[in-house]
């Protein structure tokens, strides 16, 4: 019995001696993703782009661009437009709705359950919905009448089919800004509205999406970070701001939210900038929320491109398989004006923060949309600008599948499961043989 034991050791021994202080070889996978196409479209500009049910894309901005300012509402010479792609890029058909809603911006779209879209759009200050079938002829549309000037507007499809708008204005001439909810039926029928804010504080609201309770918005309240979640009839569930400057602020240094995407933990990323002297901003904020609004991380990234300054935004991230996320923007020069040239920024960054890598890409003015594709890669919308006749182009690219960072636990658990089987069988062999050897010197 002694010397079985002994045998069984010698194997166990072996075993771990064989596999415990081996180290896989792993592909490093914090590389940056090839551009697979990039197109340009003009003149025109892009608000938003969703990917369809066909893999191609649709896109809403304006068509015929002479001057545009997302930020003051301030579109000459243009309509709404609504533009199919193909899965390539390549322009399948496009839409303009002048008869419609005349002057104005299709600021978002998303594809209905028909397969058809619903447009969100401003026009003088106004908000209006256009619903269309498949091919982008309308099938309803509405306007409605503010007694404020609304100066930027978002809106998403809902779970029930209705459509939640957002939208942030002044009920005057004066400012500061109060924010606007609305919610739709199907229909374009009002539901209820909310308004956040009062004359003595400023509040935008720039991002919305759906929850389990209701909604989840973020803008800015005053000079700070703002986060807030809303029942499915409106109601204030949580209401926070968030200052993450590491001293006491800079006369005129602000925050402002410019994303908010779902994670794996039921929690909140979001995205966000810091300006100093009402100019635009100079550090870019990520950070992550709980499920009741408490900040559980936060990084700042500035000036960590090389070949460009850090002006610009992170205009919105979203978490990977791999729990890290995936972030965009603009970066470039200062001031961020027309006829300045900017660049796509995108960056990978672990599960707290740090980035992995980062890239500019392109000449544009901003990044106006982003999102993640449904084969892993990503697609960044912006536009771009030709000053031989003062217009606008939109500027599209798609990058290929992110690679995702390896997670490899210590231990035999980090080996390829048929390392671990050729393991077991050449141990159970050694202690068989063995076993075989000592009965037959017994007998």
């Amino acid at each position: 019995m002694k010397r079985i034991a002994w045998i069984a050791t010698l194997a166990l021994t072996l075993f771990i001696s064989l596999f415990s202080g081996y180290v896989p070889t792993l592909k490093a996978a914090s590389e940056a993703p090839q551009v697979q196409w990039n197109r340009t479209y003009g003149p025109q500009s892009v608000s938003s782009v969703v990917q369809t049910e066909d893999g191609g894309y649709a896109l809403v901005g304006q068509y015929g661009i002479e001057y545009i300012s997302l930020h003051y509402g301030s579109y000459w010479n243009a309509t709404a437009l609504l533009m199919k792609l193909d899965e390539n890029g390549n322009v399948q058909w496009n839409k303009t709705y002048s008869d419609l809603v005349g002057d104005g911006l299709a600021v978002s779209v998303s594809q209905t359950k028909d397969l058809g879209y619903i447009i969100f759009g401003l026009s003088g200050g106004n908000y209006w919905l256009i619903k269309t079938d498949s091919q982008g002829n309308a099938e309803w549309n509405r306007t409605y009448l503010l007694n404020h000037y609304l100066v930027s507007l978002g809106g998403i499809l809902t779970r029930d089919g209705g459509y939640f708008i957002f939208g942030s204005g002044s009920p005057g001439d004066s400012w500061p800004t109060v924010s606007y909810l609305y919610k739709m039926d199907g229909r374009g029928n009002e539901l209820w509205n909310k308004t956040i804010g009062n004359n003595s504080s400023g509040v935008w609201v720039n991002s919305a999406i759906e929850t389990k309770e209701g909604y989840a918005v973020v803008g800015s309240w005053g000079i700070n970070f703002w986060f807030a979640k809303l029942n499915t009839e409106g109601k204030i569930l949580l209401n926070q701001s968030y200052n993450f400057a590491q001293q006491p602020p800079q006369w005129h240094t602000s925050f402002s939210a410019f994303s908010i995407a779902p994670t794996s933990n039921s929690g909140y990323i979001a995205t966000g900038g810091q300006y100093l002297d009402f100019g635009y901003p100079t550090v870019y904020w990520m950070f992550e929320l709980d499920s009741v609004g408490n900040s559980k991380w936060k990084y700042s990234y500035a000036g960590q491109q090389t070949d460009v300054s850090p002006y610009g935004a992170i205009l919105g991230a979203f978490q990977i398989a791999d729990r890290g996320y995936v972030a965009a923007g603009t970066i470039g020069g200062y001031p961020v004006l027309l006829y300045e040239q900017h660049k796509a920024w995108l960056f990978k960054t672990d599960s707290l923060g740090k980035t992995l890598w980062n890239i500019s890409y392109g000449s544009i003015s901003a990044v106006t949309s982003f999102m993640i594709t449904r084969d892993g890669g990503c697609l960044i919308a912006g536009n771009t600008e030709d000053t031989s006749y003062r217009g606008v182009e939109i500027w599209l690219a798609k990058f290929a599948p992110i690679s995702l960072e390896p997670n490899v636990p210590s231990g035999i658990l980090s080996f390829p499961i048929t390392w671990v089987v050729i393991g077991i069988i050449v141990t159970l062999a050694i202690v068989g043989l063995a076993l075989l050897l000592y009965f037959r010197k017994c007998n």
